[in-house]
């Protein structure tokens, strides 16, 4: 699962060593080797674990790509857990006919995807099917209405460079803008303004993240490191967090909205921030999955 670099040594246990080393999904440039740690990895499946109640009655459909984080979401949960791990055969990984009839032959009850994906699936019965974890893209619940009233549907955020989920709505409202929920355990996000000031609650900054599972580092890349995770001072106290590039705002039961990339933003400082025509705007996040619809933007 992880990639070669000659700087990064893998070690098979003891924070703080470097577990692997993933890609980012190369959607604000080129894709970019992240190292993970073995402990913010550890303690990232034990919460995930706990937040979706997987357990050893779960059979995990694999369905992501080898390089990218959502195969440690499918793979370690299953072990974790002691779940089934099912992989199908690569005619049955592309979104329609064959992988609702996989899914319904093998029971599977949990699996993890993005919206675009899901929108492909066949609309069909799928008993045995308990949970359905989307994320990856943008999530307008409200064109997934099928799925949500039949299933479990989750919506979750989180780069690579924070260990795979950061935030998990655990059940999608049928509402849009869909949030991407509260920061899962051991996770501090901040939304900041221009000056690296806290917005207030309902107002846009862009978000940073620290805490438990901050990555190390991009592997053979300083200046693309220290660029992304840089030292801020927030609440008069100095952290390490990594700046996402990602504008939301929370909501006031504490949930956040994802809104767009802050890169296509000429100002997020002020309090006349348009939420709904930056809601309005769709991001192009590639599909993490080994075989992504062609309507999935890259």
């Amino acid at each position: 699962m992880a990639a070669v670099h000659d700087d990064v040594e893998v070690s098979p246990g003891g924070p703080p060593s470097a577990a692997c080393v993933l890609h980012t999904s190369g959607t604000s440039g080129v894709p970019k080797p992240v190292v993970l740690e073995h402990d913010g990895l550890a303690h990232r499946i034990a919460s995930l674990r706990a937040i979706y109640e997987i357990g050893p009655a779960d059979k995990i459909a694999q369905l992501a790509a080898p390089s990218v984080d959502v195969i440690l979401w499918e793979t370690l949960l299953a072990f974790a857990a002691g779940a089934q791990l099912a992989i199908p055969a690569g005619s049955c990984r592309t979104p329609g006919p064959a992988l609702a009839r996989w899914l319904a032959e093998h029971d599977i009850t949990v699996m993890s995807c993005t919206p675009t994906m899901l929108a492909a699936l066949p609309q069909v019965d799928l008993p045995a099917l308990r949970l359905i974890v989307l994320g990856g893209e943008r999530l307008d619940a409200t064109r997934h209405a099928f799925w949500i009233k039949r299933h479990q549907v989750a919506n979750a955020y989180g780069p690579a460079e924070a260990t795979i989920e950061t935030h998990v709505c655990p059940r999608a409202p049928l509402e849009s803008p869909t949030p991407i929920g509260r920061p899962v355990d051991g996770v501090d996000d901040f939304l900041l303004d221009d000056r690296r000031l806290p917005v207030p609650d309902g107002q846009v900054g862009e978000l940073y993240l620290g805490g438990v599972g901050l990555a190390a580092r991009y592997a053979g890349l300083p200046e693309a490191t220290a660029a992304a995770f840089q030292p801020v001072i927030v609440d008069g106290r100095m952290r390490r967090l990594y700046r996402t590039g990602d504008l939301a705002f929370r909501r006031l039961d504490g949930q956040l909205v994802f809104v767009d990339r802050a890169d296509r933003q000429l100002n997020i400082g002020g309090p006349n921030v348009a939420q709904p025509e930056l809601c309005s705007s769709s991001t192009d996040h590639s599909s993490p999955y080994s075989h992504p619809p062609a309507a999935t933007q890259s």
